[in-house]
């Protein structure tokens, strides 16, 4: 599975169709004017411990990697501006659930849509808020997942 902004966008519709949607002006800015949480923050919500946070900002969006490597953890949080809807991402959901055998599953409490599925020890969830989609995926459970994406939303 494709993993990052550009993943995320790909299968959504295109990085180049939903960055066309921004006006010119606004499409390196929406990725810059984000930033990542810092691990002291994501720790609070996941109850695991992370190193640094790797940042990969583009005009696309921003990807946040966070890695344990001693529990053998990771966690990646993706985020970008859209104007795609909650339809469109429950559709996302299932088909990215459906390659996995498997079934994803309405958040209740997270944005105006969320969808989470778990594949093998990974939990993907998928959240639209405030004109932004959030990708959150990692080797933690549900609970923990949706407690990150809880965070995020929060705050971005």
């Amino acid at each position: 599975m494709a993993t990052g902004v550009a993943g995320l966008l790909s299968a959504i519709g295109g990085s180049s169709a939903i960055a066309a949607t921004l006006p010119s002006a606004n499409r390196a800015s929406a990725a810059a004017s984000t930033t990542c949480p810092t691990s002291t923050a994501i720790k609070s919500s996941a109850s695991t411990s992370f190193a640094a946070v790797q940042t990969d900002k583009s005009s696309d969006g921003v990807t946040c990697d966070y890695n344990n490597s001693a529990a053998n953890k990771t966690l990646e949080i993706s985020f970008t501006s859209t104007t795609s809807t909650a339809a469109s991402l429950k559709t996302f959901a299932n088909s990215l659930a459906t390659v996995e055998k498997t079934t994803a599953k309405s958040v209740a409490g997270i944005g105006s849509g969320a969808y989470v599925f778990a594949a093998g020890s990974t939990t993907d969830l998928f959240v639209l808020s405030n004109a932004k989609i959030f990708s959150i995926i990692g080797d933690l459970t549900a609970n923990e997942i949706e407690s990150v994406a809880k965070y995020v939303v929060a705050h971005k």
